[in-house]
């Protein structure tokens, strides 16, 4: 039996193909790209702030949710 999935799609175009879908295989999917982005933050260490790349990457979410508004 397959686990019950529920699925809110978020309007498309190109930029804009994220979709809210609670599953055990988004866990890993976040855990992942949670392991992305912090090695790509590592990438900049003792070439800026801590809190410079923490101001980034609230930019980088503001601007996502806004192409997802």
């Amino acid at each position: 039996m397959e686990p019950s999935v529920s699925v809110v799609a978020i309007p498309s175009e190109p930029r804009r193909k994220f979709m809210a879908v609670t599953n055990k295989a988004n866990a890993e999917l976040a855990g992942e790209l949670a392991a992305r982005v912090s090695e790509l933050i590592h990438e900049y260490d003792g070439r800026i702030p801590l809190a410079l790349a923490i101001g980034v990457l609230r930019i980088v979410e503001n601007e996502l949710m806004k192409e997802s508004a």
